[in-house]
């Protein structure tokens, strides 16, 4: 029998930080709950180079009189840039945006035009339900929660959290497409010993954000996500739902502890991360239940 966790809650601390300086949004003793947002920051637009002088056939110390935007000014993809037109209006060229953003600079020089795309921002949430226990300076907070954490095998995903819903009646029962009906958006779905490649693609149809179940086929799993897993580090997978498998792989029934634990907090929102490190700095796929 695998038992992941106890059923005792304890304090848990999680840093929420910034992968770059920003602005932190919340304060010490503020609660919080996994979608509130922690801090801000933005990462600059990549520039985009538009060689007008060469395109448009005429010296770059030239270009301004054709250019039709100016420094400063908004551009969208695919409007016009610049226009020549020859002697008695014959001859047009014209030259459209390649991107949208905002013209950042105008080279008699080079005759080059750059545009620089709109800034990406990048948000932290919380993650988790808690209370802000301490500010970390322009890059987040730590969450202090109380909280029972329970550790699968293998997951894929990233964080996300929801209300957890059970689709099964017993840890050995399989999910199949069938059991998926009703209002699944936003929810993690519990399942038993098992769960199909065409439940996890209706699962993620209906919105659902997370699976927990005991076991999976590798080649299912490789189907959902796109590609073999063959590098035992997961939590980039671009899927809409993350997976968390609790006990093993192929037809592995959940631990009755783990089910059990599990089965009582239906409809209490929770949360869950598979991101899974298998050699160094191990990592496994969690579940967090806030008490």
């Amino acid at each position: 029998m695998t038992i992941l966790a106890t059923s005792s809650s304890k304090v848990l601390l999680r840093e929420r930080r910034l992968p770059i300086p920003g602005d932190v949004l919340v304060q010490v003793s503020e609660h919080v709950l996994p979608d509130t947002l922690i801090a801000r920051a933005e990462v600059p637009g990549t520039p985009v180079g538009v060689s007008l002088a060469a395109r448009l056939d005429v010296p770059p110390e030239q270009i301004e009189k054709y250019v039709l935007k100016q420094v400063g000014d908004e551009v969208e993809l695919g409007e016009p840039l610049a226009m020549y037109s020859g002697l008695f209006g014959l001859a047009k060229k014209t030259i459209y945006a390649p991107t949208t953003g905002t013209v950042e600079s105008v080279s008699t020089v080079t005759g080059v035009v750059i545009i620089r795309e709109p800034n990406i921002p990048v948000e932290v949430k919380a993650y988790v339900s808690g209370v802000v226990a301490r500010i970390i300076d322009q890059e987040g907070a730590e969450i202090e929660s109380h909280a029972t954490v329970l550790h699968g095998k293998f997951g894929v995903g990233g964080e996300r959290w929801g209300e957890l819903h059970n689709l099964v009646n017993s840890p050995d029962q399989v999910v199949t497409p069938e059991l998926l009906t009703g209002d699944l958006r936003g929810k993690i779905l519990l399942g038993g010993a098992l769960i199909s490649v065409a439940a996890l693609h209706k699962a993620a149809q209906a919105g659902a954000v997370g699976v927990v179940v005991g076991g999976i086929d590798n080649s299912e799993l490789a189907e959902f996500v796109g590609y073999d897993i063959g590098v035992p580090i997961t939590g980039q997978e671009k899927v809409s739902l993350s997976v968390i498998v609790t006990d093993g792989f192929g037809h592995t029934p959940m631990s009755d502890d783990t089910f059990s634990l599990l089965s009582r907090h239906e409809g209490q929102q929770v949360s869950i991360n598979g991101t899974t490190h298998l050699r160094a700095n191990l990592i496994k796929p969690e579940i967090i239940i806030p008490a």
